[in-house]
């Protein structure tokens, strides 16, 4: 059995706390993702060290109260993986109900040429999979979000 670091059991109760009151209270959130690709085509996820863990995703965040969500996704890339990036294209503003809040998720597509490296804090792994051989528990979102991208255009509006 492998002992839960204390940042990363700090992390899992507030993220409890905060489903609780999303729950409860059912806020509207803005929050923004950024699919990332490097030069091969891969596309860099993470794993959170919270919530379900297992479960590979896009890097994101919230948006911050005047901050620009292109802005926030980039900021957010940044802090979960240390990559910056280039050619930042909006692919959709999208809705996410099923923690509770209304979450409006603005989700851009960018290249980088840098290696990301997982914060070790919030954030516990961070690489590039080659879509073709994307983990098992990759969220069905990112599935949703690549066939956009195939499609050239949102199948629909719902995260």
């Amino acid at each position: 059995m492998h002992s839960v670091k204390p940042i990363h059991l700090a992390y899992r109760i507030a993220q409890q706390l905060r489903l609780a009151y999303w729950r409860f209270a059912k806020p509207a959130l803005y929050g923004a993702k950024i699919m990332t690709f490097n030069d091969a085509g891969e596309l860099l996820l993470i794993r959170h060290s919270y919530g379900k863990s297992n479960l590979y995703m896009l890097p994101g965040g919230g948006v911050k109260r005047g901050e620009d969500p292109q802005e926030a996704a980039l900021r957010e890339l940044r802090e979960e993986t240390g990559c910056a990036a280039c050619d930042v294209r909006p692919l959709g503003v999208y809705l996410d109900t099923s923690m509770g809040a209304r979450n409006h998720i603005h989700l851009f597509t960018a290249r980088t040429d840098d290696m990301p490296e997982a914060d070790g804090y919030e954030i516990v792994e961070a690489r590039f999979f080659a879509l073709d051989a994307l983990p098992a528990t990759t969220t069905q979102s990112v599935h949703r979000r690549l066939e956009d991208i195939r499609r050239g255009a949102a199948q629909s509006s719902v995260w």
